[in-house]
């Protein structure tokens, strides 16, 4: 059956000689014999079914990033659109243009990014408490007693499992409502929290009652210890000569660059189409997105009708 990566590389966004830096060569002609019976059963041309797979993963794709965002009344177009994963970077502008996001961002290390987190994010525990408050003038009070006995328990385990008190970090949150709902929302506690909560009520259902009285169901602490400090050092850029491939997109096919990612220095910046690669991620930048080479050799996108 065809997949995603057959598409990409029939489309030429995949450089086939370039994959794992060379150490393993993609077939395009087996890729392409995985399309045909599609493309000859609906009378369309290979290059054709291989965009019509792009869009439709790339629907399923945005999806799941409005479910994220717009869905919790989040817009797009004042966030950047963080893109990683060894095929992240396949993707990203036509994501980035149809979600109509501020920027995108890739780090250099996208193939690895979510290993390399695992490695150094910081160790974080949970903990809850259910609880029936009406929010009044002795909620406070009330909830001072909660948030010492729930951090006391908290700390108590944390020391148990070899952390430090004073390498630890909490924060609390509570989660309200108001009285007669059955969903919450989930808000940091500090001296404004019911200022809070009108906020994200109206940013969530487009509505909220100063008079109407509100509970809180639920106390929450997040225990955090502190966070490994991580160094890394990136290969000095180095000279390549020139290399161009076609790409085939919804104009046609299209003449394009080829730039090493590790060519690539601070403060570069230029107009796609191009394909920036390194040994174990590609990115496609569609023509009228700029790139910028910011710190540790990240890329900056933005889709833009005029060029630099």
């Amino acid at each position: 059956q065809p997949t995603v990566t057959d598409a990409n590389l029939i489309l030429g966004r995949l450089l086939p000689d370039k994959f794992l830096g060379g150490r393993i060569k993609l077939d395009k002609e087996r890729a392409i014999k995985a399309i045909y019976p599609l493309a000859k059963s609906l009378n369309l041309k290979i290059e054709e079914i291989a965009l019509g797979i792009i869009q439709v993963a790339n629907i399923n794709m945005i999806k799941a990033l409005r479910a994220i965002s717009l869905e919790r009344g989040f817009d797009p177009k004042f966030f950047t659109l963080v893109c990683f994963g060894g095929a992240g970077g396949l993707h990203a502008c036509a994501l980035a243009r149809e979600l109509n996001v501020k920027q995108t961002m890739i780090p250099r290390i996208a193939s690895v990014l979510s290993a390399l987190g695992l490695l150094v994010a910081a160790p974080i525990k949970d903990f809850s408490r259910t609880v029936w408050i009406d929010v009044n003038k002795d909620t406070e009070k009330k909830l001072k007693e909660i948030f010492n006995n729930i951090l006391e328990e908290a700390i108590n385990k944390a020391k148990k499992a070899g952390f430090k008190k004073e390498l630890l970090n909490w924060e609390f949150f509570l989660d309200m409502r108001y009285c007669g709902q059955g969903y919450e929302i989930t808000v940091p506690y500090n001296s404004s929290f019911i200022k809070t909560f009108y906020k994200e009520h109206k940013r969530f259902f487009g509505h909220f009652y100063e008079d109407f009285p509100v509970e809180i169901v639920t106390v929450r602490l997040r225990l955090k210890a502190k966070e490994e400090e991580i160094k890394w050092s990136l290969p000095e850029p180095t000279f390549a000569p020139y290399e161009e491939t076609k790409v085939y997109t919804t104009s046609g096919w299209l003449k394009v660059p080829i730039i090493p990612w590790d060519n690539l220095k601070i403060g570069d910046k230029f107009r796609g189409p191009a394909i920036i690669w390194e040994p174990f991620s590609t990115v496609w930048v569609e023509p009228d997105f700029n790139v910028e080479v910011k710190e540790d050799r990240t890329l900056f996108l933005k889709y833009v009708t005029k060029g630099y």
